[in-house]
């Protein structure tokens, strides 16, 4: 099941709109989107940075809807689950009119506040919208009417929560004798009525006559209530305004205090549970609660609260019989023991996910037809509630961003590595957004641990950069248009990364002047890569060898580690009977995969081995290039169409791989080839060339495969073709050698390092000039050079 969440306010501000914390309990169970306001300065909860989320401006506006509309459509969810504000029905509306066919849940926290004209337009809007809405999740089922006057959607009411794995244990609790100390956590605007709690607690300190201290904490502050605070040093009570804090300071906070304070305005959340009751009792504090229906629930369900009525003569009766009772430890133990009832986890559980369960599986009509509550009709359906296998909680998240322009486009090498790097990272934990230019789905399949970041031009990508402030921004990407990617990141601090997926010498010859009006020099190109690398706060290569094409300075910032492979249990059989074997090739007809000299070679073989096919596979479509005119002249001229088959692209390569016998990759030059790990990975024996870069470091001549020397290329490799098409032993043998080799290259340990440069690079976030400090450290004037010459670079390529 997949929910995207939607929420007009920043999550985690402090007070009950607030309290999103299940969103993080509930990502262990389902796929989850968040949309959501950016934090701010209020924010006391960051549990939104362990979310996958995207910030946007205001979702109550349709041009904010419809910027992240190909964010939604690419995560396609069952369900939305939006959080209630007054613009709510534009909201809903606008969804409806791009998913018809997706169910929406309202989730109504408190009562509605706004007044005059403001509610009216609200009510009215909301009756119209309700007709969108399958289900209303709320706290209080009085709060609804407050927003949807009559309103006939199915509600569904469930516990306030907490999270109770963030208080003390009940083994640090001790009794309180001598109480003094109050502390009120809260909303301090004029609708909470704080000016009135101040007049209470002063009144009761003097009735009492003794020293009492009440700590405010929260936003709001008006100058009338400042200047109540000042003139509360005349008083036997002293109260003091203590700020915000953040919320896991809180909690380390609150066990230090002698009591708590629940002070709410009946006449406006009567019915509201208060979530700071809920957690003065988690840190063994005694409460002070108004007497609200919510409150008397609790007193009803065996909480011992200290109630009171909103006057100052009842506050004082209440604030004198908390002091001269005292707390018992056991009191204070028995609140704890109830309050465990209130913990997300079971709340997510017995509550949410069911619900959720059945919406998407119940057409809202028959609950409806039923003229029942969701909550009795769902207490009769039988839920089952699938956990996912998200790992990796234990470890520091980071939020990382992959750049891969054209993922969307094709099946590319780059594409692949950036798609299973992001969905390992995902899988380990991470917060893992992928970005790509919209001009489509990505060909390599989705994934639940993955936020797919569509856009459409680079102000929208550089928005995205900015809201979410990710830990590392890292390009897969090797050519010149670096230089502008690199400026993304550049812009707001944010650490910088690059992968080069092939190999230097073709990167600067073929890749890195690419669309480039003005032919560069291979000098230019050179000095330009060295620029932009020397701002990467770390730069992923493929090979070892690779690495001495940058300068000392840069070097100590590059990670080499190859693509991961993944060995197969069921091998290629190399001594099968059968009379037809196949020789694969992957890649397709780009010039560089050189196809044409395997075509060559393979033909003069065919008299001898007419039991041999060759399959080709790769982007393969006809096209008015001469290399692509060439083979299929080649082909049809020489007549050998049963025996060389053309087969375009595949999805399942390791089924083609498993019923080879030999793989030949005739490329010119290559990176890291994926196509070699594969054959390895299925105990394949390659054959190459012997000065191809990436080829000759993956195949090792005689031990794992062959390597054909390149003075006569055609003649060569038809020689090392004999050699295994005429061995059924040597192709084994050389094919279980590969197999055992390509576990070095098994994803554990590929991603163990990618991994380990994601961690090292995000170390830079908050110290944006580390990096050309360390540079400096090792050779200054080249530094400083490329810090110069950089941001001259930068002014010249627009993005």
């Amino acid at each position: 099941m997949k929910v995207c969440f939607l929420s007009a306010r920043p999550l985690g501000l402090q007070g009950t709109p607030g309290t999103y914390i299940f969103l993080q309990k509930i990502t262990n169970y389902i796929d989850v989107l968040v949309i959501s306001k950016k934090g701010n300065e209020y924010t006391v909860d960051n549990t939104m940075l362990s979310l996958p989320y995207v910030p946007v401006k205001n979702i109550s506006q349709e041009d904010q809807i419809n910027k992240i509309l190909p964010v939604i459509k690419h995560f396609d969810p069952d369900i939305f689950y939006i959080f209630n504000f007054p613009e709510w029905p534009i909201c809903v509306q606008e969804l409806k009119n791009h998913f018809q066919d997706k169910s929406i849940v309202l989730d109504i926290k408190t009562p509605l506040l706004v007044q005059a004209e403001k509610r009216q337009w609200v009510q009215k809007e909301g009756q119209r919208a309700a007709k969108h809405i399958d289900v209303i999740l709320t706290l209080s089922q009085e709060s609804v009417s407050t927003w949807i006057p009559e309103c006939k959607v199915p509600s569904y009411e469930y516990p306030l929560g907490i999270d109770i794995s963030r208080f003390p244990g009940p083994s640090s609790f001790s009794q309180k004798n001598n109480i003094h100390k109050f502390i009120y956590i809260g909303s301090l605007n004029a609708k909470r009525k704080i000016a009135k709690l101040i007049d209470c607690f002063l009144y009761a300190s003097d009735v009492v006559k003794k020293y009492t201290q009440l700590d405010l904490y929260g936003r709001g502050l008006d100058s009338t209530i400042l200047r109540k605070i000042e003139n509360s040093r005349t008083h036997h009570g002293s109260i003091v305004y203590k700020g915000i804090v953040q919320q896991n300071e809180l909690y380390k906070l609150l066990p230090d205090y002698d009591a708590g304070i629940a002070w709410v305005p009946t006449e406006i959340y009567n019915d509201s549970p208060s979530l700071k009751a809920l957690e003065y009792m988690a840190s063994g504090l005694p409460i002070l609660a108004s007497n609200t229906n919510a409150h008397r629930k609790l007193s009803d369900q065996g909480h011992l609260v200290y109630l009171f009525n909103n006057r100052p003569e009842e506050f004082a009766s209440s604030l004198n019989n908390i002091i001269t009772q005292c707390a018992s430890l056991s009191s204070l133990l028995h609140n704890r023991k109830l309050v465990e009832d209130f913990d997300y986890e079971i709340i997510v559980k017995d509550y949410i996910l069911p619900l959720l369960d059945d919406i998407r599986s119940i057409n809202s009509s028959v609950i409806r037809s039923k003229g029942i509550s969701t909550y009795n009709y769902l207490a009769n359906v039988n839920c089952s509630i699938n956990k996912s296998d998200f790992s990796g909680k234990e470890k520091k998240r980071l939020r990382i961003i992959l750049f891969c322009n054209d993922l969307a486009s094709g099946k590319g090498g780059a594409e692949r590595v950036a798609m299973e790097t992001a969905v390992n990272m995902g899988k380990r934990g991470h917060i893992v957004y992928i970005a790509y230019a919209n001009e489509g789905y990505p060909a390599y399949q989705r994934d639940k641990n993955v936020v797919y970041l569509p856009f459409d031009s680079w102000e929208q990508l550089s928005d995205y950069i900015f809201d979410i402030d990710p830990d590392i921004f890292f390009v897969f990407y090797f050519n010149r248009r670096l230089i502008s990617f690199y400026s993304l990141a550049h812009k707001y601090n944010i650490p910088f990364g690059m992968q080069e997926c092939t190999n230097p010498e073709r990167l600067i010859l073929n890749n890195w002047g690419r669309r480039t009006k003005n032919k560069l020099s291979s000098p230019v190109k050179c000095w330009e890569r060295e620029m932009i690398a020397a701002a990467a706060h770390r730069i992923r290569l493929t090979m070892d060898s690779y690495v001495q094409s940058f300068p000392k300075y840069i070097q100590k910032f590059v990670r080499f580690f190859s693509n991961p492979s993944f060995p197969h249990e069921i091998l290629a059989n190399h001594v099968c009977n059968t009379q037809d074997k196949t020789i694969i090739n992957i890649g397709g007809m780009k010039a560089n995969k050189n196809l044409i000299t395997l075509l060559r070679a393979f033909h003069t073989l065919i008299p001898e081995f007419p039991g041999w096919q060759l399959k080709i596979f790769g982007k393969t479509a006809e096209s008015a290039g001469p290399h692509k005119v060439e083979i299929r002249k080649f082909i049809q001229d020489n007549e050998i169409e049963d025996r060389v088959h053309i087969c375009g692209p595949t999805d399942d390569i390791f089924t083609e791989f498993a019923n080879s016998h030999i793989h030949v990759i005739a490329s010119l030059s290559e990176g890291c080839p994926t196509c070699v790990l594969e054959a390895m990975a299925t105990g394949v024996p390659s054959i190459g060339f012997a000065d191809c870069p990436g080829t000759n470091e993956l195949i090792r001549h005689g031990e794992n495969g062959l390597l054909a020397e390149p003075d006569d290329r055609v003649a060569n490799l038809r020689e090392e073709l004999r050699k295994l098409m005429s061995s059924a032993e040597l192709r084994e043998e050389l094919g279980k050698k590969a197999w055992q080799d390509s576990k070095q290259f098994a994803p554990e340990t590929i991603y163990d390092q990618w991994e380990q440069l994601f961690y090292e690079a995000a170390e830079y976030k908050n110290d944006p000039d580390r990096l050309f400090r360390e540079q400096m450290a090792i050779d200054p004037e080249r530094a400083m050079h490329a810090r110069r010459m950089r941001e001259k670079l930068m002014q010249q390529i627009k993005l």
